[in-house]
């Protein structure tokens, strides 16, 4: 796993996730889930960007910054953020623990999976494959999407295959007025400037 400081348990499969909550970050100190995550294998270690630390357990890293609170990253989810950087990539630092989300790798109601969170609106996604999901998630799938913060677009989703990665799937949720009949300058067609603008980037290769 490449990555500015690597941590070996990254990739180690964690507590089972709850539903997705609104909730405040949660505070200083680090550890989690009692029992499950609470066995500390480090102290706490400064993060090179001289502000924000982290402390290896067991089964996670938690992470904690001002302006985030604390939350563990691990498992599959935390494997595809240690290999685009950590909290220094594409992503930066986890602004929730993983929870159960709906839709994931899928439109059917039973697509089921695990969603975490990150800053700039980004979060990554898990799915264990379902027959009826999209063809990249009819196996086991990691996704990444965030709000793309435009007129026409509300979201942009991409899956991919977790055992070939060369089967992708990329999924667009218009916004409502994108739906909407309408005449004029006021169409798609005429803000493409302003989609192309989108406050997402995605350059996960940098």
């Amino acid at each position: 796993m490449a990555g500015p400081h690597p941590r070996a348990d990254a990739a180690a499969v964690g507590h089972l996730p709850l539903p997705c909550l609104t909730s405040a970050p949660r505070r200083r100190p680090l550890p989690v889930v009692p029992g499950e995550d609470a066995a500390a294998i480090t102290d706490e270690l400064k993060n090179p960007d001289g502000i924000a630390v982290r402390q290896q357990f067991q089964n996670a890293t938690v992470y904690w910054s001002p302006s985030t609170g604390a939350h563990a990253v691990h498992g599959n989810i935390g494997s595809w953020w240690g290999l685009y950087g950590y909290e220094a990539g594409a992503y930066g630092y986890p602004t929730s623990d993983e929870c159960n989300a709906g839709h994931v790798g899928g439109n059917v109601d039973d697509n089921n999976g695990i969603r975490q969170d990150f800053q700039s609106g980004k979060y990554l996604l898990w799915s264990g494959g379902q027959a009826d999901a999209f063809e990249a998630c009819q196996t086991a799938c990691i996704g990444y999407g965030g709000v793309t913060n435009t007129k026409w677009v509300d979201k942009t989703e991409v899956y991919i295959n977790w055992t070939n990665s060369r089967l992708t799937s990329v999924h667009v949720t218009p916004t409502p007025a994108a739906f909407k009949t309408v005449t004029g300058s006021d169409d798609a067609a005429s803000d493409l400037p302003d989609d192309a603008a989108s406050k997402c980037n995605w350059d996960t290769d940098s």
